[in-house]
């Protein structure tokens, strides 16, 4: 017994020991923020996205990386933030990182951002200036670069995190969008490899980061979905479709959500478009904190939405007979409510006025003295259009000379134009269209023409929209053509949302064009359409057809 209570008396004083000197442990203190110094700055590299923000992110951190020199001496490195693991140089435990790196500590704090926002924060001993804008990261280095000018002496302090760091939000229009109960952050955006889907994928990503602040990846279909994520599927796009999207017409679009993935697509580029407007069109503020969408499955015509199409087709004077179909063929496909021709002679235009009598009016004259011989008439559709005004001049001092032309050029050019009325909203635009000199080396009669074509147009500019549309025999880089551009307008090709690259004269680069004066058209959709009808090629150039709006 005597053993026993020794034994216990041991304890409870092994016990009470151990309890006092528990008590008596200090308490954790937070970790000690770290804050760069003037001095420290010597082992810091800047780093930037090697991505869509490089050009100017890389600029800012150059900027960045002088004033550093300017105020310290100290030259500190600059990179991107590639990275691949036994063949780039090791990441360093100093950085300053700019916008949205792949870095683990970028990572971390632009999980939490949306579009709008920014963060600046020092993680470890790395400063994350965090953002998709390059306006933000921009304001934030300018601050920094501020900063450097008050500061004296190596100990004196760069960054003090316990005042410095700090995130600031934007207001949006949507806090959230639930698709089916979950969030469009959660999505990801897939398109139909090529140009003119991923510029309709594009605008549908921008218009989703501008309501919601989510920028969404896009990728192309070619890129399998390995990790199961929900995607946003623009056009018919190679993963597993719905049933109703293998029998779309080309003039029908679908919306709907299958197996996770919402799916917007149509029968062409275009259609797709609509599909993804109609879809964007049910992004609006909600009283709730989130917009809770319902998707069903639907496939729809295409909406009339104001559009116009415009053509021009340069039908090839020589040889008409066999042809002649499968030019109106190609015209009635497109069905454009304006549409000019050139190279089309009296048998061309007598043919086409005939055929196309009961939708369309013509005007125009010939270029010969007795205006005869070929024409640039402009067609229009009756029922779209009221004709206000018309004519054709000659390109040359005396416009309104019949016969008249530059010196050095072989035959007379003209231009016929026509001011046309909308009857749906009175809106009123010009359409002129043109076939200049066609002797490839005389690029000097070329520019005199379209000096006096520029003339003419001159009168009209500023009083309202202008399309040109014409087969200019020059590519886009030569001076006639830079001439037009430079005078006010601006290439169908390169504003469309979907454009097509296919050249417009068969075996050869593009020599015709539809031209837009700046600013006063939206455009959407620029196709050549290369087909053949009936196994006949319909002439020695392909149409362009051009999808606007008038803004």
């Amino acid at each position: 017994m005597k053993f026993k209570a020794i034994v216990i008396l041991m304890l409870l004083a092994a016990v009470t020991a151990f309890t006092a000197i528990s008590c008596n442990e200090p308490e954790d203190t937070p970790e000690e923020v770290h804050n760069i110094k003037l001095s420290e700055l010597a082992s810091y590299k800047i780093i930037y996205p090697d991505g869509e923000l490089r050009s100017s992110l890389s600029q800012l951190a150059a900027k960045l990386q002088t004033a550093i020199r300017e105020k310290t001496g100290i030259k500190i490195a600059i990179s991107d933030d590639y990275y691949v693991e036994g063949y780039s140089e090791p990441i360093g435990e100093y950085e300053i990182l700019l916008g949205p790196t792949t870095r683990d500590e970028s990572v971390q704090v632009m999980k939490d951002l949306k579009a709008k926002d920014y963060a600046v924060r020092l993680v470890d001993k790395k400063l994350v200036i965090a953002s998709g804008s390059t306006e933000h990261i921009e304001r934030v280095t300018d601050e920094l670069i501020a900063r450097l000018e008050t500061l004296e002496g190596d100990d004196a302090v760069f960054y003090d995190a316990s005042t410095d760091d700090r995130r600031v939000t934007d207001d949006y229009e949507i806090l959230d969008v639930l698709i089916d109960g979950v969030s469009i952050s959660d999505y990801r955006i897939v398109y139909v490899t090529g140009d003119g889907y991923k510029s309709v994928a594009t605008e549908l990503r921008d218009i989703i980061c501008e309501r919601t602040g989510y920028r969404l990846e896009m990728v192309p279909d070619i890129k399998k979905n390995r990790d199961g994520k929900r995607e946003i599927v623009v056009g018919v796009a190679k993963r597993n479709a719905p049933a109703k999207v293998a029998s779309l017409e080309s003039n029908e679009f679908y919306v709907g959500e299958s197996d996770g993935s919402l799916w917007l697509c149509g029968g062409d580029e275009y259609c797709t478009y609509q599909a993804v407007h109609d879809f964007c069109a049910r992004l609006k503020p909600s009283a709730d904190d989130a917009l809770s969408l319902s998707i069903s499955e639907r496939v729809s015509p295409l909406i009339d939405d104001g559009t116009l199409v415009t053509m021009t087709f340069n039908v090839l004077v020589s040889d008409p007979e066999p042809r002649m179909q499968a030019v109106l063929s190609m015209i009635k496909k497109h069905s454009p409510h304006s549409f000019g021709v050139q190279e089309a002679n009296s048998k061309w235009i007598n043919f086409l006025k005939e055929a196309l009598k009961d939708d369309y009016l013509c005007v125009g004259v010939g270029r010969q003295k007795d205006r005869s011989g070929e024409t640039c008439n402009i067609f229009y559709r009756k029922d779209t259009f009221k004709l206000i005004s018309s004519g054709t001049e000659w390109l040359t001092s005396t416009p309104t000379v019949a016969g008249s032309k530059v010196n050095g050029s072989s035959l007379p050019r003209i231009y016929t134009y026509a001011i046309l009325e909308c009857k749906s909203n009175g809106q009123r635009f010009m359409h002129i269209n043109t076939h200049l000199h066609h002797t490839g080396t005389d690029e000097s009669v070329r520019v005199e023409q379209v000096k006096y074509l520029l003339k003419f147009i001159d009168s009209y500019k500023n009083k309202m929209p202008i399309i040109l549309t014409g087969d200019l025999n020059a590519t886009i880089d030569k001076e006639s053509v830079s001439n037009i551009i430079n005078s006010g307008f601006e290439n169908s090709q390169s504003l469309a949302l979907v454009s097509d690259n296919i050249r417009a004269e068969l075996g050869q680069k593009t020599i015709d064009y539809v031209l837009f004066t700046k600013d006063d058209f939206r455009v959407f959709v620029y196709d050549v359409d290369n087909s053949k009808v009936g196994g006949i090629q319909p002439s020695d150039h392909d149409p362009i057809i051009v999808r606007y709006k008038l803004k």
